[in-house]
């Protein structure tokens, strides 16, 4: 039935919101149910599909709908906290379900970690590999496929994999590939149960959250590297595939950290080196705390410190850097230093920061934030606000949401300050929306997501300058009175900033639910766990 009210939702006969109140807001009311604060349906409301002619589930093993076309799918359900289905497959035992109109003994119920691992049947992850030119053959593992229908460049073939925490492409034939449906039954860990996709609502109650959910898809590269790029320089490199993979990663980092897993096995005796020629809190900390506690180790360099100081080039730091660390995190203070050095590194880059660049792990945990808080990033108004011109956060940012289906991207900055020209085209090349605006009286209304940004006084030569520029947009209480309020059902609207801040948000807000920027610093690093594991884990796991 879900796959068919989907598909009305594309068609713009019913809304997401009717649906819930039929099939959730509904029955709770009349059955007096109680708040299920982890039973998810996750749907990707952009998937086409044709319903099959026998379909699974049904008793009946027939459907007068076979051979429609639809577009929405139901891509995973959690059960108290359990995935019970995943793309096409029931993953746990017969008999998992519970009455829970008794809400004491529903509390009661709630599956202990333990429990969750024994009762959870795992079920191989579809992973799509795309390589070659026109014309040639989709590969996988490295292997021509025999699964092609002549297509050209983009073909996708399909492998198994025991999903993301493990990670292992297996070779695949044909017995492989009729066997997709089959459940592999083997007792999973706690650390391979899936990271539930939920929005933290003020509301627990069970939600169907949309996004762009898609197959694990890794491209090959030269290094050898699987899935990310080698080196991480400008949010340009990604394609939507990596970073659904990096926010997967995220999330269960950050699941795995609230409940105290140790994850330090994860990257045990792996070195990062961690370079930064200019001063730094949260970027430095966060990529330290994040290699920390998956197991590694930390080089500091900072700009006093090193040979830099006595004139040696940023090459061959980076060249000798290469010889003694596994990654290389570097803050410079000059645009294009990243590439500049990513040149000359021989081990997986990551670019903190450069000049007034870009900063691109900036970028992956502002949207991860904001599907954390509020579910999805597609079709949100983002307001952009403040130092436009030399923020290399909102640089970032405003590209990478150009992957996300964004509604509109605003932009309100001081005279003299606003977005590049060059990210402005790069952003309306990609088909987004943009309109810049003067005061946040205008844009605060029907915003979803306000990122503040500070003005940034070391980019300046002129004192007065500087002072000119300050003040002009200051986020105060009396002002957010004019945005979207925070309420148990409505859409979420919330207050993003990189840090650190000036006076451009009031200390008074900090209180408010909708202010984020200290929830969206602890962030930072999840994704970065996420990011580092990816690019450095065994290749044996």
């Amino acid at each position: 039935m879900l796959p068919l009210l989907l598909n009305a939702v594309n068609e713009g006969r019913l809304t997401l919101d009717d649906i819930k109140e039929k099939l959730h807001d509904n029955p709770k009311r009349i059955f007096g149910l109680p708040e299920q604060w982890d039973t998810t349906v996750e749907v990707d409301m952009d998937e086409d599909w044709v319903i099959a002619a026998e379909t699974q589930f049904s008793k009946a093993k027939w459907t007068p709908f076979a051979g429609m076309a639809v577009r929405g799918k139901v891509q995973r359900v959690t059960l108290r906290g359990v995935d019970v289905f995943v793309n096409g497959s029931v993953v746990v035992q017969p008999g998992f379900g519970k009455d829970v109109r008794n809400e004491r003994e529903y509390n009661k119920e709630v599956p202990t970690r333990e429990k969750a691992a024994k009762t959870r049947i795992d079920v191989p992850t579809v992973v799509v590999e795309m390589v070659g030119g026109a014309g040639d053959a989709p590969m996988v593992n490295g292997k021509q496929s025999a699964m092609t229908n002549g297509e050209s460049y983009g073909t996708p073939a399909v492998g198994l994999s025991n999903g993301w925490s493990h990670d292992v492409l297996t070779p695949v034939d044909n017995t492989l590939l009729g066997k997709l449906q089959e459940v592999h039954k083997r007792p999973a860990s706690a650390d391979d149960k899936r990271q539930r996709r939920v929005s933290s609502r003020a509301d627990h109650a069970p939600q169907i959250v949309v996004e762009e959910v898609q197959p694990v898809v890794r491209m090959p590269n030269p290094s050898g590297q699987r899935g990310l790029p080698f080196h991480v320089v400008s949010v340009e490199q990604f394609q939507k595939y990596h970073v659904d993979e990096i926010y997967e990663g995220a999330h269960r980092m950050k699941q795995m950290v609230k409940r105290g897993d140790d994850l330090t096995a994860r990257l045990r005796g792996r070195v990062m080196g961690s370079l930064f020629f200019e001063v730094s809190t949260r970027t430095y900390c966060s990529f330290s705390t994040a290699m920390l506690r998956l197991g590694g180790t930390v080089v500091p360099v900072h700009s006093q410190f090193s040979s830099a100081e006595k004139g040696e080039s940023l090459e061959d730091t980076m060249a000798v850097m290469s010889t003694y660390a596994d990654v290389i995190v570097m803050r410079h203070p000059e645009p294009h230093s990243a590439q500049r050095a990513s040149r000359s590194c021989s081990r997986p880059f990551i670019n903190a920061g450069d000049g007034t660049g870009e900063h691109p792990t900036q970028a992956l945990l502002d949207v991860f934030t904001i599907r954390d808080e509020i579910g999805t990033v597609k079709g949100l108004t983002i307001t952009l606000v403040g130092d436009l011109k030399n923020g290399r956060t909102v640089h970032s940012l405003a590209k990478l949401l150009t992957l996300h289906k964004v509604k509109e991207i605003r932009y309100l900055a001081p005279k003299g300050l606003g977005m590049p020209a060059e990210i402005v085209k790069y952003v309306a090349e990609r088909g987004v929306a943009q309109k810049e605006y003067q005061t946040l009286e205008q844009v605060l209304p029907d915003t979803d997501v306000l990122y503040m940004t500070r003005i940034q006084k070391e980019r300046f030569t002129s004192m007065e300058e500087y002072k000119a520029a300050c003040g002009n947009f200051i986020l105060t209480p009396q002002l957010m009175a004019l945005a979207r309020e925070e309420t148990r059902e409505g859409p979420k609207m919330r207050i993003l900033h990189p840090l650190p801040r000036l006076e451009e948000i009031s200390e008074e807000l900090d209180t408010d639910p909708r202010a984020a920027y200290f929830r969206q610093a602890e962030n930072g690093v999840y994704v970065r766990m996420a990011l580092l594991w990816l690019m450095m884990k065994p290749k044996d796991l």
